[in-house]
């Protein structure tokens, strides 16, 4: 029944894999000429695929301190058990970069996060979308919409594209 369990019948990750120091730049590698980095928003971020071409999707540091996605290695992507991961959703330092590196970076306006960023004159809002508040709102109308419930129960934030200036 073991085999079962697992997708595909792929064997499970090695649970003795601990985090071990990355060389230099691991998970940070980006060759395209723009960044779009995610802080503490990043679990909002559907996907880097969805991202325009010559795009990559990097991660900035916020309060969140657990392991990261990374992307695919270029070989074997999906096959071999990849570098720097751990069992244990253990922070992995080597998945930042610094708000430098970044062309854009996405960020839910009143956070901590975008008060540190507007506190410098390098960002200016860019877009912005409106994003129900989880906590202020009630979980069966953030879960399910009801045409006449849902907009007069549910509380919104905003979630900002911050493009760098200068």
């Amino acid at each position: 029944f073991g085999e079962i369990s697992r997708p595909g019948g792929l064997p499970a990750p090695d649970p003795r894999a601990r985090v071990s120091p990355p060389p230099p730049g691991v998970g940070t590698r980006c060759d395209a000429p723009l960044r779009l980095c995610v802080g503490a928003e990043w679990y909002r971020f559907p996907a880097s695929f969805l991202l325009p071409e010559q795009t990559c999707l990097s991660f900035v540091r916020s309060e969140f301190r657990g392991i990261l996605p990374q992307p695919f290695a270029a070989h074997n992507g999906t096959h071999a058990l990849p570098l720097h991961m751990n069992e244990l959703n253990r922070e992995e330092p080597s998945r930042y970069v610094p708000t430098s590196a970044c062309h854009y970076l996405l960020t839910l306006e009143g956070s901590d996060e975008a008060r540190a960023l507007s506190r410098g004159a390098q960002w200016e809002t860019a877009l912005r979308a409106p994003m129900i508040d989880a906590a202020r709102s009630p979980t069966l109308t953030r879960a399910l919409w009801i045409p006449w419930l849902s907009a007069r129960k549910n509380a919104y934030g905003s979630l900002a594209l911050m493009k760098r200036v200068g």
